[in-house]
């Protein structure tokens, strides 16, 4: 069994500098003076920072990467977000292009009946496909007031 007679020097080294420690941070806090304070002032901060936690366990923290690259070319166009969360049909591209392309049939000129009827049929689709986005950005709309209400 180790007594205290029976320990290194570098123990009791070690024991005097975190005394000290203590004694200084003591003095720079001045926890003496912490009965003095009234109880409708007392802040209790009960959860320790990293820092503190850190500089307790003798811990350094590195912030160098471990890995480093550039993610694959055309990675963030092929990203999509869910169809809840987003709008209709995201396959048809950008809203940007999804209005040049309605304004290209639009402009189309038919030559027969039945071009006609597939130009109409296509028109209301982008129609039917503007107004499903408008009721999804409402929901979503309603559902954000909603967690923030």
């Amino acid at each position: 069994m180790a007594t205290i007679d029976k320990l290194d020097f570098r123990v009791h080294v070690q024991y005097a500098r975190r005394t000290q420690m203590v004694e200084s941070i003591n003095k720079e806090y001045r926890i003496s003076e912490a009965s003095s304070i009234p109880e409708q002032i007392k802040v209790v901060d009960m959860y320790p920072r990293f820092m503190e936690i850190d500089l307790l366990l003798g811990m350094v923290r590195s912030h160098a990467p471990w890995a480093m690259f550039w993610p694959p070319r055309k990675f963030f166009s092929q990203r999509r977000p869910s169809f809840t969360s987003y709008r209709v049909l995201p396959s048809l591209g950008t809203l940007e292009k999804q209005v040049s392309d309605y304004s290209k049939i639009n402009n189309y000129s038919c030559r027969s009946s039945k071009q006609e009827s597939e130009k109409q049929a296509i028109m209301s689709c982008f129609q039917q496909i503007d107004k499903i986005n408008g009721w999804i950005g409402h929901i979503i709309g309603r559902v954000a007031q909603f967690l923030q209400g």
